[in-house]
């Protein structure tokens, strides 16, 4: 009868972050990365870093927590299985808007008369470059406008894309104590 060899012990998992911008995960991108990794000289048996470059393809509409691995070719030790390298994604934060799943977030400013009295109509630039305009016939502080579609890549189902939500931020005056004296008057009616 023969006996079952020992399974090899694998060198645990080497992790690295790979920050991303908002718009490379809304276009998706290919990111080449330097790190360095443990192998042994075959001559002497002893350790030493090496420079490797990993061809990372982002797809669009990869979230924060996208793991992507390159099985066996970490660390090496002698009598283990080399580890494996895993890039994390994490998304840089963005001037203009967040991410909230798939959809895209942001907020524009409206002053108070607009928010009363005239609504809102307004282009915003998206985040792939394209304007997109907001058009609201009266809005409070909560009010959403969402626009279908415009959000992130679904990137399990592409074409698809999220929502792209829309808030609004309503910038109050500085009135002076007549005017708010007025203001009072009228809205006591």
């Amino acid at each position: 009868q023969q006996q079952a060899s020992p399974a090899k012990q694998q060198m645990p998992d080497v992790e690295h972050q790979l920050a991303l911008t908002l718009e490379e995960l809304y276009t998706g991108t290919s990111k080449r990365v330097r790190i360095t990794k443990r192998v042994f000289d075959s001559v002497s048996g002893r350790p030493e870093q090496v420079a490797v470059e990993k061809e990372i393809p982002v797809r669009p509409g990869w979230k924060d927590g996208t793991k992507i691995t390159f099985e066996r070719e970490g660390d090496e030790a002698p009598g283990v299985i080399p580890a494996n390298i895993v890039f994390i994604i994490t998304s840089k934060p963005h001037e203009k808007f967040t991410r909230d799943g798939n959809d895209l977030l942001t907020t524009v400013d409206v002053t108070l008369v607009d928010a009363l009295c005239n609504g809102v109509d307004t282009s915003i630039e998206h985040i792939n470059g394209s304007m997109i305009r907001i058009r609201e016939p009266s809005v409070t502080p909560q009010t959403e406008k969402v626009i279908r579609g415009e959000g992130m890549p679904i990137s399990k189902n592409l074409p698809s894309r999220g929502n792209l939500r829309v808030k609004f931020n309503i910038i109050f005056p500085t009135l002076s104590a007549n005017q708010v004296s007025q203001m009072q008057n009228i809205l006591e009616g």
